[in-house]
């Protein structure tokens, strides 16, 4: 949590007094761990918990300095000459297709820069001729820096990902250097894995019409960039948009099936790393988003107190989850919406959750479909995020709870026909295209509830969030998890809450 702190400062206050001499800010921690060392184990920890602390922010500036040395080429005359490699798969927006560029070496005019760069830009050109993953190419433009509009943040947007320059139509050639031994082996790891999703959503989208083959394939491979923008819209204004942004929700229950179908063909220690393989796989094929890391953490430890026989604690899960994704990545804690929203849902779901389940009114329901658990987890996962989403995007959908107690139990029976038809086609594409008359026939029923939900009147309402009152209304939700929670319990609060 003290690394996460410090995340925190350094990406909204910057080093701030550490700048000049950053690293003097380790000396309190080391004086109260000196001091404690042996006689007081409660000052060591506080000391740790401040090295944590200023690690956490010293990390999170000196990597937004690294990452934009290319913005100092923007404020020149030259058209710099960029080397380096396609760093994520491009993607088809149009006539155009956007590139992830990963520049390794930069020329300015008769300056030439001394080391590898490593550092990220977005390309925009033409749709072809088609770039892929790991080509090696020089490009000759003008780079730019990206600028918000009046409803998009896209500097947030691109930060995120450690992107802080843009390329337009540069002249792009061929290029031939080495890389580093490193960057090889990554490139044919992911080349593979890539290659496979591709060939996955090729079966799916030759077995299954459009658009529900987008669809399916944006919520089994988080690939997006092929859904109408109508679809997307109807998402958005039926609060339904975290299921087009693939759900992690289900990992650590595919986590157990998959330990438990291999344990019945190999000894149980090796089915737990051939399970833990699988999700790694499973979470890189996907793209890793904020969602599905989480996920992918937080089943991994399942699967590790299912091993040793220790009871799963979902809380500390979270809170190690969020730890590891900032320490790989700290500049997702800002600038990363997915990852905010995510971590809050589920946070919403362990600490509001047991609240709704409570509720009176909840037991008068039917239990069809399990209705009641659905529609305590969406209460809870909507009031926690809900502060942040009009902050973001300034909209109240009114239909949000109607649609996701709809639309939510038909989305794992989608997913696992939208996997069979894949699989089914990858053997005989004859057989693919049998299953996927089913697989299509529930994708065009739940795009057409949501397109008939989105233009209901009053769908949405337009709401604006200022920064203040996001503060006030998380400290008012979060203090009055406090006081209940010690009001029930009489003991730690966070320690005692329910599971």
């Amino acid at each position: 949590m003290a690394w996460l702190i410090g995340v925190a400062i350094g990406s909204w206050l910057g080093l701030g007094w550490l700048g000049t001499y950053p690293y003097l800010g380790f000396i309190p921690g080391l004086l109260l761990i000196g001091i404690g060392w042996r006689r007081h184990w409660g000052l060591v920890l506080i000391g740790l918990g401040l090295l944590l602390l200023v690690g956490g922010w010293i990390r999170v500036s000196q990597l937004r300095f690294e990452q934009t040395i290319l913005t100092q080429a923007t404020d020149t005359n030259f058209s710099p000459l960029l080397r380096g490699y396609v760093s994520d798969s491009p993607v088809l927006s149009g006539a155009n297709q956007r590139i992830v560029f990963t520049v390794e070496f930069l020329r300015l005019g008769n300056w030439v820069a001394p080391y590898r760069l490593h550092e990220k830009i977005l390309v925009t050109t033409d749709a072809y001729p088609r770039y892929h993953y790991g080509d090696k190419l020089q490009l000759t433009g003008k780079l730019t820096l990206p600028t918000n509009t009046t409803d998009f943040d896209y500097i947030s947007y691109l930060a995120r990902d450690q992107i802080f320059t843009l390329m337009y139509q540069p002249k792009i050639e061929s290029a031939n250097f080495a890389l580093e031994k490193i960057t090889r082996a990554k490139i044919w790891f992911y080349g593979g894995l890539f290659k496979a999703r591709d060939y996955f959503s090729d079966q799916v989208a030759e077995a299954v019409k459009e658009p529900a083959a987008a669809y399916i394939n944006g919520i089994l491979l988080g690939t997006r960039a092929n859904i109408p923008a109508d679809i997307k819209a109807d998402f958005a204004t039926t609060g339904l948009s975290h299921i087009l942004a693939i759900s992690g929700y289900n990992i650590s229950i595919i986590a157990l099936v998959i330990a438990w179908s291999l344990s019945w063909l190999m000894p149980r220690s090796k089915a737990f790393w051939l399970a833990v393989v699988i999700i790694i796989l499973f979470t890189l094929l996907t793209g890793a988003s904020a969602s599905v890391v989480r996920a992918a953490v937080m089943g991994t430890l399942v699967l590790i107190g299912e091993l040793i026989g220790r009871l799963y604690n979902p809380r500390n899960a979270l809170t190690l989850a969020a730890a590891l994704m900032v320490a790989f990545n700290p500049l997702i804690l800002r600038y990363d919406v997915g990852f905010q929203l995510s971590f809050l849902a589920t946070a919403g779901l362990l600490y509001l959750s047991p609240l709704w389940r409570q509720a009176k009114w909840l037991h008068w329901l039917p239990n069809w479909l399990n209705l009641r658990d659905t529609l305590a987890t969406t209460l809870s996962a909507q009031m926690m995020v809900l502060p942040l989403a009009f902050y973001y995007f300034h909209t109240f959908s009114l239909i949000a709870l109607p649609a996701n107690l709809i639309i939510l139990p038909l989305v794992p029976a989608l997913m696992a026909l939208g996997f069979a038809t894949g699989v089914a086609g990858s053997i005989w594409s004859v057989l693919g295209k049998i299953v996927g008359v089913a697989t299509w026939l529930l994708a065009t029923i739940q795009l057409y509830l949501v397109s008939w939900l989105a233009k209901l009147p009053g769908a949405a309402l337009p709401v604006k969030l200022d920064w203040l009152g996001l503060l006030l209304a998380y400290i008012l939700l979060i203090g009055g998890l406090y006081f209940y929670y010690k009001k029930k319990t009489k003991l730690e609060p966070w320690k005692n809450a329910p599971n």
